[in-house]
């Protein structure tokens, strides 16, 4: 960590501790991620209770894990990327995110509306009437990416601080080969 000789470094520091725990966290999500794919896409091998549980808490994980970084962003949710006060120059990472994602600011906002909504009025809390559909997390994922990306390159630039995070994607591709690997090898046992 830094010496925080400067109010600067101490705010440094503190992104950095935030960080940490978010790129934990966006790890965990992307095991998830490929986890409920992967037992999805061997749905017709995998019947029965355990594997209808295993998918549903893999998927449900996911809701609460990006909750966590691309959420609420109150004072309530310390993790929020939102709390990150690093560089923000050129529209900071919601600007890379809609770029990359190919939204508007409001096609994006209804996608984040939906992911917390079930979040929390299903995957964190049990609302009686709550009755809609599971929405999808493609763009969920995307964004960790793409936060990842701007962390790496945009975020700490002109402050000294290198990252020594692996990527993200490199991340992803080495879980979701893994966990195919893994499942493959129970199902032909």
């Amino acid at each position: 960590m830094l010496d925080c000789n400067t109010p600067e470094d101490e705010v440094i520091e503190k992104d950095l501790n935030l960080l940490i725990i978010q790129y934990a966290m966006s790890e965990e999500f992307i095991g998830h991620y490929f986890s409920y794919k992967e037992l999805i896409a061997n749905s017709e091998k995998l019947n029965g209770d355990l594997w209808t549980y295993t998918k549903n808490a893999h998927i449900l994980q996911c809701f609460i894990l990006w909750c966590n970084v691309f959420g609420s962003d109150s004072e309530n949710n310390q993790t929020h990327w939102k709390h990150l006060i690093v560089n923000h120059s050129y529209g900071g990472f919601k600007a890379r995110l809609l770029k990359e994602i190919n939204m508007t600011d409001e096609e994006w906002h209804s996608n984040w509306k939906n992911i917390k909504e079930f979040r929390d009025s299903y995957a964190a809390h049990r609302d009686k009437e709550f009755n809609k559909v599971v929405p999808y997390l493609d763009n969920a994922y995307k964004a960790f990416l793409i936060y990842d990306e701007w962390i790496q390159y945009e975020a700490f630039k002109g402050t000294g601080v290198i990252s020594l995070l692996k990527n993200l994607e490199e991340v992803a591709e080495e879980k979701k080969q893994k966990i195919k690997k893994d499942l493959n090898a129970l199902l032909h046992k």
